[in-house]
């Protein structure tokens, strides 16, 4: 099994506080960290059609952020207020559409999946629509983290007056990356061979693919397609950013003392 110790981590002015979680019943982090280094080194740098061949069991999910919104540009803490997406937004949404084409021709999406925040569903739906694929049901699961009463206030204000982001009023962040890892699961589980765009949230995203990675990731740009695999028993991050996942540029997750 996959074990990540308690860890902590900060990227895009918010720190984690990850926590023992359970992500796999077959294999050690230790495994999935030298897993990660391996594919950077040798399969990260190949085309993702030569990682994907003759691989039945394997799921692959493609998670795109959500568009631009007023409150991205305006750098005010969001979190699970419903705002929805500006012009740069929209448009972003239709340009990811060729951004997913070109990942690979031998991916066959199955669907668009997003969570039920509007900066997320709608940038779903013109995926999906550009894509000609089905459009499936929003789970709640994926929203953003919790801020409470912060959500609205200055990115910068906040972090300088809570630099670990873990304030009372703050949902924990290892609740966050339960649901939000919990609702992958449940739809890997549903078919374990098939391949869907999961439209989320920055932070959602940033988390998770530092927990399965073993390395800190920093902010996830708007629209930018990131990739994941579950093949044998692991999770296995293949792309960051748009880019294949190279775990010589980022920084190993380190124990907190």
């Amino acid at each position: 099994m996959i074990l990540l110790r308690r860890l902590l981590y900060s990227g895009s002015s918010l720190e984690s506080s990850l926590y023992s979680t359970r992500l796999s019943s077959h294999s050690s982090r230790a495994g999935a960290v030298a897993e990660a280094a391996d594919g950077a080194d040798r399969g990260g740098l190949q085309t993702l059609t030569s990682r994907l061949d003759s691989k039945a069991d394997m799921t692959t999910f493609s998670l795109i952020r959500h568009g631009e919104t007023d409150w991205n540009l305006r750098n005010l803490v969001q979190g699970s207020t419903d705002i929805p997406l500006n012009q740069t937004g929209l448009r972003q949404a239709a340009e990811a559409v060729d951004r997913i084409k070109a990942l690979d021709a031998d991916i066959d999406w199955s669907g668009v999946v997003s969570s039920t925040l509007s900066r997320a569903r709608v940038t779903a739906r013109i995926i999906a629509e550009g894509l000609e694929l089905p459009l499936m049901d929003p789970i709640a699961d994926l929203v953003e983290r919790n801020f409470g009463s912060k959500e609205g206030s200055d990115v910068d204000e906040i972090h300088r007056l809570h630099p670990r982001w873990d304030f009372p009023e703050a949902e924990p962040n290892h609740l966050v990356f339960e649901r939000a890892f919990n609702a992958l699961e449940n739809l890997r589980k549903q078919d374990e061979s098939r391949s869907l765009i999961v439209v989320a949230h920055g932070g959602v995203f940033r988390d998770m693919l530092s927990r399965i990675s073993g390395y800190r990731i920093g902010s996830i740009a708007n629209t930018a397609v990131n990739m994941i695999e579950h093949v044998d028993g692991d999770w296995v991050v293949r792309m960051v950013n748009g880019e294949p996942f190279d775990a010589s540029l980022f920084e190993l997750l380190t124990e907190a003392h």
